[in-house]
């Protein structure tokens, strides 16, 4: 169905505007959601265990398919006949009976969900369905970033708007791209411009022809909006706060720095106006945590990642052949030069000596779609057609 394809090309496409790693866009911005257990691997293990942040085993060699990341105290698991939802101080048995056919993580306490034959509903942490939401409710975007408590859904018309975690529609649906809402503030597409809009749908401002967003969501009170390949950051009344020299873009603002990019390659500035360059011709720049403090870094396309400060000073002796990029929004790196590998803060000091990892995971479930179609078409979790049927949707791993 073109509508549901759309929407998650939307989404997709109006966060990622700027042609950019899909690493670097999943661990920069900020969250109300704090990870509180990792998928992984242990050595010479084919089940699936789960790590805290802090390098202690939580759940060992207990799943065959990859557990999700651990937000609220709860975490997804794929089992043969669907999703189950299980709590991390008890992780024996799940806490759902019956199976959901998709379903999102949990972030402020609530998830999204779909079962057999059903409609789109809200989950509680005890893996009940609360609510089943309106009909005209078609697809959900729960990202678990920026501001949580509101999410992008997709009306039949392939229209963007917003609900809250109560399943109530807060914002209707009349925007051809929605990203979600950071510092009370989000970024729509109206087909012609992008526009900010408050919580009450008033525009606050309306970016300039043919300018688009870099990451299309504010970061530390500003937002990264290019033109051509020229970029600028602007405040939360839309008024420019620092202007790019010639030929380069804006990505984002993490803490007092902005990682813009140009012909040479990602750049570090001050975020000030006129800011002087920090770092400068890297391969690939990372945010480590929320803080603009760390920053993995690459230097060259065959180098290896490290971490350095704000100042571009190398803080750590470790060199990282092999780095699981979504973990470094929180603060924390695994990787090494082979396997096993570990668990590391920012500082490159693994967190616990004897955690040999082979596998991390990345199994966070942030779209959940209708189940049935029409036409019989199935579509995975980027809204791409995976086949032609009259069977029911269900989502695989």
């Amino acid at each position: 169905m073109y509508i549901v394809k759309k929407f998650f090309k939307s989404i997709f496409s109006i966060i990622t505007t700027l042609t950019i790693a899909v690493s670097c866009v999943s661990c920069s911005n900020k969250s109300n959601a704090s990870i509180e257990g990792i998928p992984v691997q242990l050595e010479d293990e084919k089940a699936w265990s789960i790590v805290s942040p802090d390098g202690e085993i939580l759940v060992k060699n207990a799943f065959e398919a990859s557990p999700s990341f651990v937000y609220n105290g709860r975490f997804v698991v794929y089992e043969k006949d669907g999703f189950y939802v299980y709590d991390i101080n008890n992780p024996n048995r799940a806490l759902n009976q019956e199976p959901f056919a998709q379903l999102t993580d949990y972030f402020n306490g609530k998830a999204f969900g779909v079962r057999k034959g059903a409609g789109l509903c809200i989950v509680d942490t005890d893996g009940n369905v609360v609510k089943t939401l309106d009909n005209s409710i078609v697809a959900i975007s729960n990202e678990g970033v920026g501001d949580t408590d509101m999410v992008v859904y997709s009306n039949d018309q392939g229209l963007s708007g917003y609900i809250n975690l109560d399943g109530d529609i807060v914002i209707p649906a009349k925007w051809t791209d929605a990203s979600p809402f950071s510092e009370k503030l989000a970024v729509v597409y109206n087909g012609n411009k992008y526009m900010c809009i408050d919580a009450n749908e008033q525009i606050v401002f309306t970016l300039k022809d043919d300018e688009t967003p870099g990451y299309a969501m504010f970061v530390d009170g500003w937002l990264a909006v290019n033109k051509d390949d020229c970029g600028r950051f602007v405040n939360h009344k839309g008024e420019t706060v620092l202007k790019l020299p010639s030929n380069t873009m804006a990505y984002m603002r993490v803490g007092e720095r902005v990682i813009t990019h140009n012909k040479d390659g990602w750049q570090l500035l001050v975020a000030e106006e006129d800011g002087a360059k920090i770092l400068k011709g890297y391969e690939d720049i990372m945010p480590m945590g929320s803080d603009g403090d760390y920053f993995v870094v690459k230097k060259h396309s065959n180098s290896n990642y490290n971490i350095v400060n704000a100042n571009s000073e190398d803080i750590c002796s470790q060199d990282f052949k092999t780095v699981f990029t979504p973990l470094i929004r929180y603060g924390f790196i695994i990787g090494g030069d082979e396997k096993p590998f570990n668990l590391f803060d920012c500082n490159g000091k693994s967190v616990n000596v004897k955690l040999d990892i082979d596998c991390a995971s990345d199994n966070r479930y942030k779209y959940i779609l209708p189940q049935r179609r029409a036409e019989g078409l199935v579509y995975d979790a980027f809204g791409l057609v995976l086949e032609d049927t009259t069977e029911i949707l269900e989502y695989q791993d």
